[in-house]
């Protein structure tokens, strides 16, 4: 049952409130326990980066580098690195409150808008609970205090999800498409914090998917073979595949030919929104802006290779050729070791160790 307008536009200045008071006191807790100037390990890295727009480890972080670097020249505080701290606490703290309003949204759409007092309590109450438990957890909390992506590539995540919600709430597809192009550019902006938010495409796909489609095993395999193509096409397709052709390699193949397949792509995808949007194909017209989207927010990358090209001193792997940049965005200096046996060294120094363990 619909509550009546006088109820909802209650909630709705109840719920901004809460929202607000979440966001306030996150932010508060994080500026008051932040660290004072660089801590250790990758946060030295990335304020030294940001600060002069270096090359840190693959596969970078341009999009965090570049607004570090705004943070930077904001005279908020003495200490540089501390500047760039304070991004991370607004990003961590703005990751809490939308944690908050997606909570509400899941529970107004299970149970309707609450009415009466107690399920206010039971609804926003549980709602702040769940957002204060990551906001205060070890793991979110120290790197909401310090210069490192995982607040930011976490604001992404949260951003992405709660605009997939307001999509879903949708009584029509009024507006819908443009929710959807929304996400597809914060997918592609969000590949220059961390490759982590590219996972929000399968969430984003379901709320499609239950939308529209009541639970068959035949139409959820359907689905989620959609899904993988989809997600295919911006992992690796966008992300690896495109600047490996732009070198001229493809699956192991090297050719001229290749050089010239990701420009007639994107030539081609905006001719194609525009014949779609004349014959008024909505839905082809919808997948090739959506694909035109990702590609432009992942152009931030562009940032690695202009800035490789510099010869900044710090500058790892080098990235300064489409070769090396196809490399450095692999993360291909790593490696590969196996996921499941965490005893594994291939130092013949550690073998005899490795003997005396029976498991891990």
């Amino acid at each position: 049952m619909l509550a009546p307008v006088g109820d909802y536009m209650s909630h709705k200045k109840l719920n901004r409130a809460v929202a607000a008071g979440v966001f306030l006191i996150s932010l508060t807790v994080y500026v008051s326990t932040i660290s004072p100037t660089v801590t250790l390990w990758d946060v030295g890295e990335f304020c030294a980066a940001a600060f002069s727009l270096q090359v840190p480890h693959p596969p970078g972080a341009p999009l965090f580098l570049l607004l570090a670097r705004l943070a930077s020249i904001i005279p908020a505080t003495s200490d540089i690195a501390m500047r760039m701290h304070l991004l991370s606490a607004l990003a961590s703290a703005l990751t809490c409150t939308l944690l908050y309003l997606l909570s509400v949204r899941f529970m107004i759409s299970w149970r309707g808008t609450p009415e009466v007092f107690t399920d206010k309590i039971f609804v926003h109450g549980s709602a702040v609970l769940g957002s204060f438990s990551l906001a205060f957890s070890p793991t979110f909390w120290s790197s909401a205090i310090e210069a490192e992506v995982y607040g930011m590539g976490m604001l992404f995540v949260s951003l992405i999800l709660w605009l997939g919600m307001c999509w879903y709430e949708q009584p029509d597809h009024k507006n819908g498409d443009s929710y959807f192009l929304l996400v597809a550019y914060l997918v592609g902006l969000a590949a220059g914090v961390h490759y982590l938010a590219i996972l929000t495409l399968f969430p984003v796909m379901l709320l499609y998917y239950f939308k529209f489609h009541e639970f068959s095993p035949g139409s959820f395999v359907r689905f989620g073979a959609a899904a993988l193509i989809v997600f295919a096409i911006v992992y690796p397709g966008i992300v690896k595949t495109l600047p490996s052709m732009l070198d001229g390699e493809f699956a192991g193949i090297r050719s001229v030919l290749f050089q010239i397949i990701p420009i007639l792509l994107i030539g081609a995808a905006i001719y194609g929104v525009y014949v779609s949007a004349r014959k008024q194909a909505r839905l082809l017209n919808f997948a090739l802006l959506s694909f035109l989207f990702v590609a432009l927010g992942f152009s931030t990358y562009t940032v690695v290779f202009i800035r490789a090209n510099a010869s900044p001193p710090m500058n790892e792997n080098n990235p300064s050729t489409l070769a090396k940049l196809v490399s450095y965005l692999g993360r291909e200096q790593y490696g590969d070791e196996p996921m499941m046996d965490r005893r594994w060294n291939n130092d013949p120094a550690h073998r005899p160790a490795l003997a005396k363990y029976s498991g891990d």
